[in-house]
């Protein structure tokens, strides 16, 4: 572990990291110490898929449960994009989905990445549903630069989360950057 900012309340600690390269479908984040964070931060850069038009979408796995949730009403999202070519924003949303969507359409062009900050909170609770909060930028692959906004939430189960997939929805990622930081509260 490397720590980011030290002290107080609100220190950041990167407690892990994946540079991709080659060709991969998921970037798996397990046994989260969710009993020492009370957030946590994933931020990727320099994401390139393998061809244009994939998506990049999270999954969540309880502690315990074995495989990430996908059932059809296990999250809720809602996310605002906008792009160079339409400045207004257009929106999608779920309300029952098996994945939260945070971004679709990247570019694949050797001038093309996405960016990204994803925030997550509550996976320690057992009472609470674990939200998350997203901004990702990039250029897509009709060569547009383009913002998503989403939130959603986890409403799989009440139980606590420890683990986090990011995937490609169709295709592959051939290079990026993913890192994972523990956030403390107060």
């Amino acid at each position: 572990m490397s720590a980011i900012v030290g002290g107080g309340g609100g220190a950041y600690r990167l407690l892990d990291q994946r540079e991709l390269s080659g060709s991969t479908n998921v970037v798996d984040f397990t046994d989260l110490p969710i009993s020492v964070y009370e957030h946590f931060e994933v931020r990727f850069s320099r994401l390139v898929p393998v061809s244009d038009n994939v998506g990049l979408s999270m999954r969540m796995r309880v502690v315990g449960g074995g495989s990430f949730a996908n059932g059809g009403f296990d999250y809720e999202f809602t996310s605002a994009a906008h792009t160079s070519a339409n400045p207004n924003y257009s929106g999608v949303g779920n309300n029952g989905s098996g994945q939260i969507q945070l971004a679709g359409a990247l570019g694949a062009a050797a001038t093309e990445s996405a960016n990204g900050i994803v925030r997550i909170a509550n996976l320690a609770s057992t009472t609470k549903f674990k939200v998350v909060s997203a901004e990702v930028f990039f250029v897509n692959a009709s060569d547009q630069a383009t913002r998503y906004d989403t939130v959603g939430h986890f409403q799989g189960s009440a139980a606590a989360v420890d683990a986090l997939r990011f995937f490609a929805t169709s295709g592959n990622m051939a290079a990026g950057l993913f890192q994972l930081f523990g956030v403390k509260g107060r």
